[in-house]
């Protein structure tokens, strides 16, 4: 059967950045193009809706908030089809670069049938897993809920600070099981993603099939990945924070948030304006390691479990 190497496999996107840093920069600024557009576009809407929020004490009244449900609901949408779009070519572009670097043009990006399939393989997983968590919350609520009444039902502290523990201790036993199964099941159909974008096809349980026995190293692939993105995490939250230290000294400071967001939404996105170019410029920075970092491993897995797959006949 044939295998991977662990480290080889977590540090390819960090070798596909160095190979190609400034595809790497064009990926995340779109989308940072992207979803700032789509801020931009509804950011009066939110900032309004926030402000009614504020200044009401977290409840405002709620035939206000209604009329204001279709913009906020609007940029929502938007959100989500742009999420659904965007990430599916900048997987499809991670893909080609990694399994052919030579079709390089319009730095590895398309819009054809792979990036729709995996537009639907990205929904229909991402459902797939949402259910099995939905299987799993249903019953922490309903046993800690019930736990929780028993020890308040019951006569004495001590009766109900027990209770309350118990209902603690269950709802996290049930919680790192939910945990553990939904890692177990991103990473059986980890390999969807690049296993579609080869095929053009659907390809979701056919990962499952070609995972089998691979769990705990795609596990520790996973685990380097993860180490790598809170490495950077870790920096960039230093870096974040000096940066919204030294812009916290112009900031305004109103006695009260409902002095502040009474003000009209213009002058509130003024005062807002540096602390969100300080965080693009963060997000921009993130995205430019993290998208490699992140997509690459799979389809480098995939051409290693698969050498007999004809990555060329993508590109024909």
């Amino acid at each position: 059967m044939s295998s991977f190497s662990i480290t080889e496999s977590a540090f390819s996107g960090l070798r596909l950045l160095g190979r190609r840093p400034l595809a790497a920069l064009v990926w995340s600024a779109i989308y940072i193009v992207v979803f700032g557009a789509i801020v931009a576009l509804f950011g009066g809407a939110i900032v309004n809706f926030v402000s009614a929020i504020a200044q009401h004490g977290g409840k405002p009244d709620p035939a206000a908030v209604i009329g204001m449900i279709g913009s906020v609901g609007g940029f929502y949408v938007l959100l989500v089809i742009g999420s659904v779009v965007i990430n599916g070519v900048i997987s499809c572009a991670v893909y080609r670069a990694e399994l052919h670097p030579d079709e390089s043009r319009f730095f590895y990006m398309r819009f054809g049938a792979a990036e729709g399939w995996l537009m639907l393989v990205s929904f229909v997983r991402g459902l797939l897993i949402f259910l099995v968590q939905m299987v799993f919350l249903i019953p922490i609520t309903i046993v800690t809920v019930a736990v929780a009444a028993a020890g308040a039902a019951a006569s004495g502290h001590a009766a109900g600070g027990a209770a309350a523990g118990a209902a603690m201790l269950i709802g996290g036993v049930l919680r790192l099981a939910m945990y553990g199964v939904l890692i177990w099941l991103y990473l059986r159909f980890s390999l969807a993603g690049p296993m579609t974008f080869v095929d053009r096809q659907f390809r979701l349980f056919e990962s499952w099939t070609l995972t089998k026995g691979q769990g705990w190293r795609l596990f520790a692939v996973g685990l380097l990945i993860g180490v790598v993105g809170f490495g950077l995490y870790f920096i960039l939250s230093i870096v974040g924070f000096a940066g919204g230290f030294a812009l916290w000294g112009s900031f305004p400071h109103p006695a009260t948030a409902d002095a502040f967001f009474s003000q009209p939404p213009a002058q509130i996105m003024r005062v807002l304006a540096p602390f969100l170019e300080w965080a693009v410029v963060l997000l921009f920075v993130g995205g430019v390691v993290m998208l490699p970092v992140s997509l690459a491993p799979w389809a480098h897995i995939l051409r290693r479990l698969k050498p007999e797959t004809d990555v060329a006949k993508v590109f024909e």
